[in-house]
């Protein structure tokens, strides 16, 4: 008995070695680092101002082949421009951090902020308002991990996603 409680314990250790190493190496730009309803996210490989890989790029993707819209004049790596203004060009509804319509999978989260004030965006896996949380997938905010975990609570009926996860310059707009 005692020597599988040192097993598992070893065990788990080793498995949390591996995921951190897994998560710390560096991707090549243009390597597949996760997928959401089939759609493929790319690390940039450590490369912010590529054209080819930005959270633009996968948001504008994701929308071409699962719903089949075109997003358009979002240019290659400005997000700031999705929430104000741009999604009431494109018919899309803007609901802002703190509103009465919660999140929901498929939807674009969009951060305002950030290094030169590009912003960020990305779509939403997965809500669990019980428990907390929603998770997102996007590219170019970590090159080997597209996926992240952030808090959503609830005042007011009135729903709130934290900030956590890109850095404090960044906000969720909505």
């Amino acid at each position: 008995m005692k020597k599988n409680k040192v097993l598992m314990k070893m065990l788990i250790g080793i498995s949390i070695f591996l995921v951190f190493i897994m998560d710390t190496q560096a991707q090549n730009e243009g390597d597949i680092i996760g997928v959401y309803r089939g759609v493929q996210a790319y690390s940039n490989g450590g490369n912010f101002n590529t054209k080819n890989f930005q959270c633009t790029e996968y948001v504008m993707r994701f929308y071409r082949i699962i719903f089949h819209v075109e997003i358009q004049g979002r240019g290659w790596g400005n997000a700031s421009g999705f929430f104000s203004g741009g999604a009431k060009d494109e018919n899309f509804s803007a609901y802002p951090n703190g509103s009465i319509v919660p999140p929901q999978p498929d939807q674009i989260l969009c951060y305002g902020g950030g290094r030169n004030g590009y912003g960020h965006v990305a779509i939403i896996t997965e809500v669990n308002i019980g428990a907390g949380y929603i998770k997102i997938i996007d590219q170019n905010r970590h090159r080997s991990n597209p996926y992240l975990e952030i808090p959503i609570s609830v005042s007011n009926d009135r729903y709130y996603i934290s900030n956590k996860g890109l850095g404090s310059s960044y906000y969720v707009q909505g």
